[in-house]
């Protein structure tokens, strides 16, 4: 049963000098599909390999920021959140499969239909 404030969630904001490394967009599964066929033996070993360890700092980056000189204001381009990650919804499933196979994204097929 779920009670409210059973879950205190915290957060804080920090800033780190550097620049964090694009995100990794490429196929984490060799030869997963082949033309239209799944490769189900590759799919199950991915699913039921060890889940990676956690991270030591387990910060999620929001965005690479390039602050601007002291005085001057920060602009809209210099904010990168191209590294933060994604939480995969099934409505952008969808799309993204819609996208995959190349078929034009339509208001119908785009968020499972939802307007």
């Amino acid at each position: 049963m779920c009670s409210p404030g059973a879950i205190r969630e915290r957060y804080e904001l920090v800033f780190k000098r550097g620049r964090l490394p694009s995100i990794d967009a490429d196929c984490s599964v060799p030869d997963l599909i082949s033309r239209t066929r799944i490769n189900y033996p590759a799919l199950a070993q991915y699913v039921s390999s060890p889940c990676p360890d956690c991270p030591d700092d387990p910060c999620i980056a929001l965005a690479n920021v390039h602050l601007p000189d002291p005085g001057k204001t920060l602009q809209s381009d210099s904010i990168d959140i191209a590294v933060r990650p994604i939480v995969y919804t099934n409505d952008l499933l969808h799309d993204l499969l819609i996208c995959l196979t190349s078929k034009p994204a339509t208001q119908e097929h785009a968020r499972g239909g939802k307007p």
